[in-house]
């Protein structure tokens, strides 16, 4: 699971996307020749950025080592989210932050020379590492996995490694995942009209089964986004899905959440934003029945007038009575 979606809320360079709002850039994807020029235009897209998110399985070594120097005279935080991971050349660009937070996966190993590249051109750069570590002040038991592991592997640090070698520094200052605010989305316009009925035995005629629930909701007139109805019906304990209705002209949209694959489904909206928040129990299908996990997901997701766009998703653990609680 990713905690921010690109395209509805960022700006992207590469596999960087910037976010001036809340100070932060984002690596997605993995790291090539072009990344550090990519890194410079973020940084300068997100303005007074502090804080560096990492999600990737690695790439170019010598890319990584330019971004984690710019990282390092930047004094910028590095930072792994829960469930997310950072892997290969992204673990030197984790190690670059002046105060680093591992909530996920830190995986390094040894390095190889794709293509069958020059085995004194890659001392070279494995001296550049090195040398990168020791700037950094990574522990010399970091260093000693990296160099031991094999390239086709990967080692994973754990929690007690995490803490014991330093790996996390300044924990307590770890970001906050990023929100977004209702009041920066707000409605295109207001419907203050009365109430105009879905057409179900024409354009509407798909969602006939749930006709009553939807038109005792639109009845109830508008609680989204200047002119939207959202519809929310029960299908068992703990199970809930959703419709929205154009209440300006009847017209009904499918909700992209809910049932058993979405369980505990929970929503916030406003009448007066395009915003909404969705959280949710994730579960998985085995053959037989779908399973729930310990693992809850968060998303902000903005109304475009006929779907819904992802701006940012988070993940975290369920609370200790059982549920997936929409307030944290």
């Amino acid at each position: 699971m990713a905690l921010i979606s690109s395209s509805a809320f960022g700006q992207s360079f590469g596999n960087f996307t910037a976010f001036p709002k809340n100070g932060v850039v984002v690596l997605s994807g993995g790291i090539d020749a072009d990344s550090p020029d990519d890194f410079k235009k973020a940084l300068t897209a997100a303005g007074n950025a502090k804080t560096v998110v990492l999600r990737s399985s690695g790439g170019v070594v010598v890319s990584a080592l330019d971004i984690a120097a710019i990282i390092k005279q930047r004094q910028l935080v590095t930072f792994i989210e829960e469930r997310q991971s950072c892997a290969s050349a992204c673990s030197i660009i984790f190690f670059a932050g002046e105060q680093r937070v591992a909530l996920g996966k830190l995986g390094v190993h040894q390095m190889s020379a794709p293509g069958g590249g020059s085995l004194a051109g890659l001392q070279f750069v494995l001296a550049d590492v090195l040398s990168a570590f020791d700037a950094f002040d990574v522990d010399d038991r970091v260093m000693q996995k990296m160099l031991r592991t094999p390239a086709k592997d990967m080692y994973y640090f754990t929690t007690e490694e995490k803490e014991a070698w330093s790996i996390d520094r300044f924990a307590a200052l770890a970001p906050q995942p990023i929100r977004s605010s209702f009041s920066d989305f707000q409605p295109e316009r207001y419907y203050l009209g009365a109430s105009v009925l879905p057409d179900f035995n024409g354009r509407d005629k798909k969602f006939r089964n749930y006709r009553t629930r939807i038109r005792d909701g639109v009845l109830n007139g508008v609680n989204f986004a200047g002119r939207f109805s959202v519809v929310e019906i029960g299908c068992g304990t703990s199970c809930r899905f959703a419709y929205i209705v154009d209440v300006s002209n009847g017209e009904v949209f499918t909700f992209p959440y809910g049932g058993e694959e979405q369980y505990q489904l929970g929503l916030i909206y406003s009448t007066d934003s395009r915003l909404m928040r969705a959280t949710w129990r994730e579960a998985y299908w085995t053959a037989d029945q779908s399973k729930d996990t310990d693992t809850c997901i968060s998303q902000d997701i903005l109304w475009n007038g006929s779907g819904f766009e992802i701006v940012s998703e988070r993940s975290f653990e369920i609370r200790k009575y059982g549920d997936c609680s929409i307030e944290y």
